[in-house]
């Protein structure tokens, strides 16, 4: 019965503390871009929402290069699930829980697209790492998700009626 409690009162705090930290990773470099060992840039989450450009310098004819970086689809979209989570979160109503739920979910599915896109997009033409502010997001999202399946199991909140 006490755990019961204290579930029901971290519902109202672990979404939005979780949410606001996936939104603040954006904010973090994201993607470290080398060519031959050699570090060319840093892009943040925020960059790869609006988009970019990389300068680089070509090894094989020494020019300088420009790259251009679309507007990545599923960064917007994680961002956007994010933030109306976040927004959720703070709402009284009746099925918050369980919308709170579904946009874990589908941020951790469009994580590993976004992951799968920036492959495709930059690991043919660079040697590419993943910073701490991309991970930060899936943990997030993941502790957020197990969270309300504890939650729901242990029927301290009801999908229904939150």
């Amino acid at each position: 019965m006490q755990a019961q409690r204290a579930i029901r009162k971290l519902a109202g705090y672990v979404p939005k503390v979780s949410f606001t930290v996936v939104l603040i990773a954006f904010f973090l470099p994201f993607v470290l871009i080398k060519c031959d060992d050699k570090e060319i840039a840093r892009v943040k989450g925020t960059e790869l929402i609006t988009g970019t450009s990389i300068n680089y310098e070509d090894p094989f004819s020494e020019k300088n290069q420009q790259r251009k970086v679309a507007p990545n689809v599923y960064a917007i979209v994680l961002f956007a699930i994010a933030f109306i989570a976040l927004i959720v979160s703070f709402l009284p109503i009746t099925i918050k829980h369980f919308i709170l739920f579904f946009a874990s979910f589908l941020g951790l599915i469009d994580f590993v697209l976004l992951y799968n896109s920036i492959q495709e997009e930059l690991a043919l033409e660079f040697d590419i790492e993943f910073l701490t502010g991309f991970y930060i997001i899936p943990v997030a999202l993941l502790f957020n998700f197990i969270f309300f399946i504890v939650a729901f199991a242990s029927q301290a909140i009801s999908p229904k009626n939150s």
